[in-house]
């Protein structure tokens, strides 16, 4: 029988500096993905807010609407003179959705001579916790 010696046999391990660089590279990864994650999730609830204020936009858009510029009205004061809204319960979310009217002055598009329609350009804008545009534009005979 052999005498057991001090020396072991020598085993590959990881060492104490490969590990602390491990986690750290392991931690930047799942920092840039939690940020990713974030900006995507703060952009679908922008979006999500963006479309709901676009449909309510549309309350806002009518033909009398030019002579609302300047001036500040929920969607029950300009629905109610075209729809009966006899439901409180509607009437009160109809008047809690407010616009700032803005309608600059319409823009009258050149035309050559005798050559085509003329066409003013109607810029409206409504001003709630994000700015919209739209355009209406007007064609009048040749």
């Amino acid at each position: 029988m052999k005498p057991k010696t001090l020396l072991a046999s020598h085993h590959s391990a990881f060492t104490l500096i490969e590990v602390i660089i491990s986690v750290v590279i392991i931690s930047v990864v799942i920092l840039a993905v939690m940020e990713i994650s974030s900006r995507t999730h703060n952009s679908a609830v922008y979006l999500s807010k963006r479309n709901i204020i676009s449909f309510q936009d549309s309350y806002f858009l009518n033909d009398k609407i030019n002579q609302y510029h300047k001036d500040t009205k929920n969607a029950y004061d300009m629905l109610s003179p075209v729809f009966m809204i006899s439901e409180q319960k509607s009437k009160k979310i109809l008047q809690n959705i407010s616009r700032d009217i803005t309608i600059p002055d319409p823009i009258i598009a050149p035309t050559f001579g005798d050559a085509g329609p003329n066409a003013n350009i109607e810029k409206v804008i409504l001003k709630d916790q994000y700015a919209s545009t739209y355009f209406r534009f007007n064609l009048s005979s040749f």
